[in-house]
Order: C-alpha cells, then sequence, then structure tokens
C-alpha cells in the first residue's frame, strides 16, 4: 500500500510541474512604449500617473497625445490643451484656463530629464524614443520612463503582452526536463511496486 500511495504523489507532483510550466505567461512590457517603437505619453493628476504608447515615428507632443487620450483644447486659443480625458470636468475650455488650475507640458528626448514646455504641444517636436508628460496642477511627471531612455522595461504597466523567444525556449526546456522527471518518476515508482509485489508473492 506505501508503494502504491508512493507512486500517486510522484504521478500528480509531474502532471503539476507539467501544468505549471504550460500556464507560464508571456513577458509582460511595460505601458511605455518598448525601445525605438513610439512616444511614451505620461499623464499625471489625481488619478495617479498612467503611462501610454504612441507609437510611430516623428510626431508632435500634441499628436502623440490625441493618439491615446482624449483631448479638448481651448476654443479661442487652438494648440492650448484645457481637459485630457475629461479632466478637469469643471472648465469651460472657452477661455485660457485659470492661472491655478491647468495642464503643464514636460517633454523628454532620448531619455534625457524632463523639460518644461514653454510653446505649445504642437510646436513640441519628437521622434521614436522620446517622452511626453502632462502633469495637473499639483502634481509631478515623475521620473522619465525607462522604456523611453531606450531600454524595455518591465516595472509600469503597452498594455499587451508578448513572449520573449528566449524566454519561450527557456520555459519549453524547462518543460521537458520537468515531463522526464515526472515519466522516470512513474517508472520507478512501478518498478517499487512491481519488487513489492514479488516480495509479498514470495
Amino acid at each position: 500500500m506505501p508503494s502504491r500511495r508512493f507512486a500517486a504523489v510522484l504521478g500528480t507532483a509531474g502532471l503539476v510541474a507539467l501544468t505549471t510550466v504550460a500556464a507560464t505567461p508571456g513577458t509582460a512590457h511595460a505601458a511605455a512604449c518598448a525601445a525605438g517603437t513610439g512616444i511614451t505619453v505620461v499623464i499625471s493628476n489625481a488619478d495617479g500617473r498612467q503611462l501610454h504608447c504612441a507609437t510611430g515615428g516623428s510626431m508632435s507632443a500634441l499628436e502623440a497625445t490625441q493618439a491615446v487620450v482624449e483631448v479638448t483644447q481651448v476654443q479661442k486659443f487652438p494648440g492650448v490643451v484645457c481637459r485630457i480625458d475629461g479632466q478637469p470636468d469643471d472648465q469651460s475650455c472657452v477661455q485660457m484656463p485659470q492661472a491655478d488650475a491647468y495642464w503643464s507640458l514636460y517633454y523628454s528626448e532620448d531619455g534625457a530629464d524632463w523639460t518644461y514646455s514653454t510653446v505649445g504641444a504642437a510646436e513640441v517636436e519628437l521622434s521614436a524614443g522620446d517622452a511626453v508628460a502632462w502633469s495637473y496642477t499639483g502634481h509631478e511627471p515623475g521620473e522619465v520612463p525607462a522604456a523611453a531612455a531606450g531600454a524595455a522595461s518591465s516595472d509600469e504597466s503597452p498594455s499587451s503582452s508578448s513572449a520573449d523567444p528566449e524566454d519561450e525556449s527557456t520555459s519549453g526546456a524547462l518543460g521537458a526536463t520537468l515531463g522526464g522527471a515526472a515519466v522516470a518518476g512513474l517508472g520507478i515508482a512501478a518498478l517499487v511496486v512491481a519488487r513489492k509485489r514479488n516480495n509479498d508473492s514470495g
């Protein structure tokens, strides 16, 4: 009886190990653009700090922002951003925003520190690998996202995920190793059971 229990435990452990490897998801990338794939857009307000990726090459800070979030411009001063994704919802957006309630614009070129923009978003030209940040009054843009500096990051959440070929091959090799171990374990268990039976019959 102990031998049968031993075989059952080995069999179950082998199946669990194989299931775990098969269910391992691909490596999740950050919401910031992977190196050289686009312009990272950072939105910082009362809702927190969100990262988006405007895929593509050269474009203005305004175009990059409009590609990933809803932007409302001041009616009498086109190019001046009044709301981002409907915030703040108490602005009419007809006249210029109040001096203590507006979006500040920052940009980073090739991973450099943030630069406060003194011109409109439509005049700030950026390239793939750069970043733009919108910080509402009382909030900071935070650090320049690592991916915008030319290195993919897994710390900050593009909303998609993909598997690294090297990770896949490693997982496959690990799965094969565990599978072989499980089969070997079952074979050993069967041998133990057979010997047990022979001893009992003897």
